[in-house]
């Protein structure tokens, strides 16, 4: 089993993504499906954050294809390595929208990322934890602060 995680910048306006969503899902789920690969994709204002996992070959056949999509570019990848077990059996490709964009962005993530490993090594479930309750916790602290409670 391996795991690949990136982030990539939007290339279209963020309307037509969150339109485009449904298509993104549908076709993702599919190909997933066909390919024995599950995940979770984040969609921030103006980036995408995804975690995939399955055999390693399909895992870089997806990977191949994600990287020639029009609707992104700059993708950085931030994982890319063998895991024990699979995480996210049961999500052929998991979404959520996050509504800060300040918050998310390839340089927060990748510092995220390495916090991460260097702490807890290498787990989807786990990456996927601590970077959703550090957005979480930074989007709370920036509404905090906005209110001029801080």
């Amino acid at each position: 089993m391996h795991m690949i995680s990136y982030v990539s910048d939007v290339r279209v306006g963020p309307q037509i993504v969150k339109n485009e969503m449904v298509n993104i899902v549908d076709s993702a789920r599919k190909k997933n499906s066909n390919l024995d690969v599950t995940g979770v994709l984040f969609f921030e204002n103006n980036h995408f954050f995804q975690i995939i996992e399955g055999p390693e070959d399909n895992l870089r056949q997806l990977y191949g294809t994600i990287e020639k999509d029009e609707r992104h570019c700059r993708i950085t990848k931030l994982l890319d390595q063998p895991v024990s077990d699979r995480t996210f059996k049961e999500w052929s490709l998991e979404t959520f929208y996050v509504d800060n964009p300040s918050i998310i962005n390839p340089t927060t993530l990748k510092l995220m990322r390495e916090l991460y490993v260097q702490n807890f090594g290498v787990s989807a479930t786990g990456l996927l934890e601590f970077v959703t309750k550090m957005v979480d916790e930074m989007d709370t602290f920036k509404i905090n602060k906005d209110l001029g409670n801080i």
